[in-house]
């Protein structure tokens, strides 16, 4: 499961949304999630240190905005493909 945490605040908010939407567009076999930190329900996990924080499985895979060509890249070498 890919989740991507973000915030209505951060700089590149808009960015991280329209690449999300494009990685579902293109391939939307990939399960994904995107989660809004500023959402008071939702509690920040420990190892998510800034927005927007792109996790597969629980594990960090970017810190910031990827190009969608490396999140496809390392999507593949992880077989979520």
């Amino acid at each position: 499961m890919l989740t991507v945490y973000t915030a209505t605040h951060c700089p590149v908010y808009n960015r991280t949304w329209n690449l999300v939407a494009q990685l579902n567009q293109h391939h939307p076999q990939i399960p994904m999630q995107v989660i809004n930190l500023d959402d008071p329900e939702i509690e920040r996990p420990s190892l998510v240190i800034g927005t927007p924080t792109y996790m597969w499985n629980g594990k960090i895979i970017f810190l910031g905005n990827p190009s969608e060509t490396d999140l496809i890249f390392y999507l593949s070498k992880l077989k979520a493909l």
